[in-house]
């Protein structure tokens, strides 16, 4: 018996002693990183170029329509304003990522909110209206061209000097019934002698197949410095373009005469 005992004290002393239980510890997920700013706005403009490495004018329709905006308005001409594109109607990865990142603007969404406050800040009044009226004809001259064809420019004319185009809700008269259609020539106090010079470039024979910077540039000083009655405008001595001592001389053609006045030829 008392051998017994012992025998069974010391297989007691050789067991070894009970494990203690071990702590479960739940698996550590490593944090997805959020992508970068440059990595958001490269694939943003991934989505939106074609089948080049810029955004073009044709690539941007499906854009403009996610945005809310008329394809055929402006708001493409002044994201690219915005991101001071270079390119002949085109906006590059550099100049998009640059501008976003300037205007604080990383998505569609973002865009689309900003848009309206991008639009007036260019509008006619604004100060920053001449930088880019003159940046649109950069913008849309070909690269070896020293002009801009003369349908391109009456276009740029129409869309630029209306102030009606400056608003996300503008649609092509032509397509729309809203009060924003153009039903008739409108003369805007900023711009009184928009609709004739437009008439007056329209004429046949045209004349003139092609409008120069100098001559798109100066019709905005034009419309504030000379009146519509033409007080004063003497061609003898004028230092505007020819093309508008031309343009004045056909308005003055197709003023009604004075009643009151009579031809000499006429007197007995």
């Amino acid at each position: 018996m008392g051998n017994s005992q012992s025998r069974h004290k010391k297989r007691r002393q050789k067991e070894p002693p009970a494990a203690k239980p071990t702590k479960k510890f739940a698996k550590k997920t490593k944090a997805t990183r959020a992508p970068s700013p440059d990595t958001v706005l490269t694939r943003w403009f991934d989505e939106l170029k074609g089948d080049t490495d810029e955004i073009m004018i044709t690539d941007s329709v499906p854009w403009m329509e996610s945005l809310g905006v008329s394809p055929e308005g402006i708001a493409f001409w002044v994201i690219a304003y915005w991101c001071a594109a270079e390119g002949r109607g085109a906006i590059r990865l550099k100049e998009f990522m640059e501008g976003m990142k300037a205007l604080g603007i990383d998505s569609n969404n973002s865009l689309r909110r900003q848009l309206p406050t991008l639009l007036r800040d260019v509008a006619p009044g604004s100060d920053r209206f001449q930088k880019f009226y003159w940046f649109c004809y950069e913008f849309f001259k070909a690269a070896d061209a020293k002009y801009l064809p003369l349908d391109m420019a009456c276009e740029m004319f129409t869309v630029l000097l209306d102030e009606r185009s400056y608003s996300t809700k503008w649609t092509p008269p032509a397509e729309s019934n809203s009060s924003l259609k153009v039903k008739q020539p409108i003369t805007w106090e900023k711009f009184p002698h928009k609709h004739a010079f437009l008439e007056f470039l329209g004429s046949t024979p045209p004349p003139t197949k092609v409008i120069t910077k100098d001559q798109y540039r100066q019709f905005i000083p034009f419309n504030e410095q000379v009146d519509t009655d033409f007080k004063g405008y003497a061609i003898e001595t004028s230092v505007w373009p020819s093309l508008f001592d031309q343009f004045v001389t056909w308005s003055k053609e197709k003023q009604p005469k004075d009643e009151n006045s009579m031809d000499q030829s006429e007197l007995p």
